[in-house]
């Protein structure tokens, strides 16, 4: 079974025959590194879980920063990051959410011979519905990324057993301090997942035809 990442479909979208060739040849691009942005996600997540309370959350995040390099622009970064903790929790708290903390990995058969796979982004209710999003430390334009509407279809048919419609879904934006979703509509979803599998197809085929690599 061959996997997709929901991180990486952009960039396979943009060029899937080169994704066929590397994973014909085995090749993996590992540029993942346990960053600031990620020590900041870590710990909101547990103050959502009730592990820790908010003056833990700062403490344990300037501890986080302890293992980075003291220089001008990760000080700067790390101003900016405990920056940030105050204004999301408190308009968090404001919208009245239930935190849903994220679910299982994202593991999606959209084609037989392809599968979409990925973190969840964090979940949230409010009433009768729900919110997904995805932090990020300065605006994206992600309206038009594929990985938005296929969540939430995902989300819908496997996790909340909802309409697709009862679901937003998008980002948190630290930089601006606010939440940016929207609720794609069902065609949108349709020529989404039509897109995905004709893409995941074309993968497949051009992925058979290579010689493979015998390590």
């Amino acid at each position: 079974m061959i996997r997709v990442s929901c991180s990486k479909l952009e960039v396979v979208r943009l060029n899937p025959s080169i994704f066929a060739q590397q994973l014909a040849a085995k090749t993996k691009n590992r540029n993942g590194s346990y960053g600031m942005f990620a020590c900041w996600q870590a710990i909101v997540k547990s103050l959502h879980a009730n592990q820790i309370d908010f003056s833990q959350a700062k403490i344990g995040l300037q501890q986080k920063f302890i293992t980075f390099k003291n220089s001008p622009v990760n000080r700067k970064k790390q101003e900016f990051l405990l920056d940030r903790l105050t204004p999301y929790w408190e308009l968090f708290q404001s919208k009245n959410l239930t935190y849903l903390g994220p679910q299982k990995d994202i593991y999606w058969n959209v084609t037989p011979e392809v599968a979409l796979t990925g973190r969840p982004p964090h979940l949230a209710s409010d009433g009768g519905k729900y919110i997904a999003y995805f932090y990020s430390e300065a605006p994206v334009s992600w309206h038009t990324q594929l990985k938005y509407p296929l969540i939430q279809y995902y989300l819908a048919k496997d996790v909340f057993k909802c309409d697709p419609e009862q679901i937003q879904i998008g980002t948190y934006c630290l930089k601006t301090l606010s939440f940016d979703l929207i609720t794609y509509s069902l065609n949108e979803i349709e020529n989404s997942i039509l897109e995905t599998q004709n893409m995941f197809n074309n993968i497949y085929q051009e992925y058979s035809s290579y010689p493979k690599s015998n390590d």
